[in-house]
């Protein structure tokens, strides 16, 4: 057995607690590189659209054939294998997502301690998940998982017929906001706040209080939708 799939599972069980902390440790606490002073939104930009490009995946994933696999009792499970939707051209497409997501981070946040430590740490991490989620659909699913393996790559998508696919399938827009509203406002918060920091460093918080003020709106702007979609899900409204 690879050394990567008890790691993974390891990785897999603490995965929402061990996630904040290594952000928090390897962003918040560290100024931004002073060398990129001067282009700042260039690197903002960059790791915004890497942003939105994990979670364009990770809605399309979602909304087209989600996988039941959120794990029981911090283990890895899995209520069936699903080939359709997003995952008939990635097999991996939440991880994919997130990976874009955390290279996305580290630009914004553009701190040596994230590109030296955090993306290098968080790929692995998710290539362990992988790994380990691997090896139980091998023993849960058997053949069908590798022929499956052998047809649909890991992690670079298959572009071919992908338009097809996404045209062919209705999409639930109730099941995306119920599942991912949390994970977006989450990585929007981390945006605002890593922004806000770097502001204050590179222009001082007088002149650079527009653009703080800015932020402000545009996070309470998004913290009421989060609250509007939280009271939805609370409230049944998203269900179907």
């Amino acid at each position: 057995m690879s050394a990567m799939i008890p790691t993974g599972r390891f990785f897999f069980r603490f995965r929402n607690a061990l996630f904040p902390v290594f952000f928090f440790a390897l962003a918040l606490p560290w100024p931004p590189i002073e060398a990129h002073a001067g282009s700042r939104w260039l690197y903002w930009a960059t790791g915004l659209t890497l942003i939105l490009s994990g979670q364009l995946i990770r809605a399309l994933t979602i909304g087209l054939a989600y996988i039941v696999r959120g794990g029981r009792q911090g283990r890895i499970y899995a209520k069936g294998l699903v080939s359709e939707g997003i995952y008939a051209h990635c097999r991996n497409p939440m991880y994919l997502g997130n990976m874009l997501i955390v290279v996305g981070f580290a630009f914004v946040a553009d701190t040596w301690p994230f590109y030296l430590i955090g993306v290098p740490l968080f790929l692995f991490i998710y290539l362990s998940i992988t790994k380990a989620e691997e090896s139980y659909l091998l023993e849960e699913f058997g053949d069908a998982y590798r022929a499956y393996m052998q047809n649909v790559p890991r992690f670079m998508p298959r572009l071919k017929g992908l338009t097809s696919t996404i045209r062919s399938m209705q999409f639930r827009w109730k099941r995306l906001v119920s599942s991912e509203y949390g994970t977006t406002f989450g990585w929007i918060a981390g945006v605002v706040f890593l922004t806000m920091k770097n502001v204050v460093v590179d222009q001082g918080l007088s002149a650079g209080l527009f653009e703080l003020q800015g932020l402000s709106i545009a996070f309470a702007a998004f913290f009421s939708l989060y609250l509007t979609a939280r009271y939805l899900k609370k409230t049944d409204r998203l269900k179907g």
